[in-house]
């Protein structure tokens, strides 16, 4: 390669970089400046969860005739169906542990590593 192509190799991902990174100050400041106001304050973190209260929870109560339960929770794993590309995949591993136990007290453990799309299943957003 010539030293002119080598130049536009290199130079083009760095100019790219600090492109972006020099609009990264302005954007963060845009989308503050562009978020609503809560309209409980600007400490509240519960928002609409404000209109949950214990007299509304009382009224709700009221409403129950049969007594039936739903589950609302779906398990999420491999084959819960969803548009591609999306996936999700978790793996059980022992980091750090081919070799069997660790330490003196000869421990284990399990950690989980979940890879996956939240638009999937139960919408986990």
């Amino acid at each position: 390669m010539n030293a002119l192509g080598h130049l536009i190799k290199t130079a083009v991902p760095v100019a790219a970089f600090l492109a972006a990174a020099a609009s990264m100050p302005a954007y963060g400041q845009q989308s503050q400046q562009s978020c609503f106001p809560s309209r409980f304050g600007p400490e509240d973190q519960a928002g609409n969860l404000n209109h949950i209260t214990p007299e509304k929870t009382r009224r709700a109560s009221r409403l129950i005739k049969q007594g039936k339960s739903y589950a609302l929770g779906i398990e999420t794993n491999k084959n819960t169906p969803a548009y591609a590309p999306r996936t999700f995949e978790i793996k059980v591993v022992q980091p750090g542990q081919e070799k069997g136990p660790i330490g003196p007290s000869k421990t284990t453990y399990n950690d989980d590593i979940i890879n996956g799309w939240v638009g999937i299943g139960s919408q986990l957003d």
